[in-house]
């Protein structure tokens, strides 16, 4: 599948041309005389909260993103996007994306900590998350040298899940799941806006190639294709929306 979205963080090598985008795990097939290609991974988006018999608002965050030279590889994996927890549980990370020497982490849920590269969601065991600069992502301050953007901010790649009344942090690749009550947005994404959620549930987080959807109900929404972090749930006991899944984008 041949696709024509450019490069977003990094700068492509001049001479290269977006060849595949990649949405599936499986067989990838370059030609014969191609040894090395540039690639552009997105994990998988977290999760979001679903609440307990104490209502916690926590959206899950986007997923991670890598770029660079890597051998030719005839397989990948793509990050899924992590669904919610059980009930008063923080919602799975998302899945990793991986082609030859690359990887990029899935975003943490929402209630849950960080993991590699993808921005956490936000206010649970572990506030923010650590990026793949290293760089700590609070919930709570701006994280201007990280690649994740807490809550409320626009200042990373990878936006955080909202904790408690707040928007999902927005990303240049992907943003985090929001807590709604009618206010609030899910993050967002290269793929579009954050979308108003219009129920208690909060709206999903656009991901880095479709916005996320927002049910207008206590069920928080879809993370967008790309990475983007599903919404929290919205009242006691509703369930938390699922993280988009992640992509390969191959230039050669």
């Amino acid at each position: 599948m041949q696709s024509n979205f450019p490069q977003i963080v990094g700068q492509i090598p001049a001479g290269l041309t977006l060849r595949q985008t990649i949405f599936s795990s499986g067989t990838v097939t370059v030609p014969a005389n191609i040894s090395f290609v540039y690639a552009i991974l997105i994990g998988g988006g977290g999760g979001g909260y679903s609440s307990g018999a104490t209502a916690r608002y926590y959206g899950g965050g986007a997923g991670g993103y890598q770029e660079g030279w890597t051998p030719v590889s005839k397989v990948c994996t793509i990050g899924a996007g992590g669904t919610t927890g059980s009930s008063g549980t923080p919602g799975n990370a998302g899945g990793a994306t991986i082609y030859g020497a690359l990887i990029a982490g899935g975003g943490g849920g929402g209630g849950g900590s960080g993991t590699l590269g993808g921005a956490s969601g936000g206010g649970g065991v572990l506030n923010g998350s650590v990026g793949i600069t290293g760089t700590s992502a609070a919930n709570f301050s701006a994280g201007t040298n990280g690649w994740s953007a807490c809550a409320s901010q626009i200042n990373g790649v990878s936006g955080a899940g909202a904790t408690g009344a707040f928007t999902g942090g927005s990303g240049v690749i992907g943003g985090g799941g929001g807590y709604s009550n009618g206010n609030f947005y899910g993050g967002s994404g290269f793929g579009g806006a954050g979308v108003l959620g219009t129920g208690t549930g909060g709206a999903g987080g656009s991901g880095y190639f479709a916005q996320g959807t927002n049910t207008g109900t206590s069920t928080g929404g879809t993370g967008g294709l790309g990475g983007g972090g599903g919404g929290a749930g919205g009242t006691l006991s509703s369930i938390g929306g699922s993280g988009g899944a992640g992509a390969i984008l191959l230039y050669y």
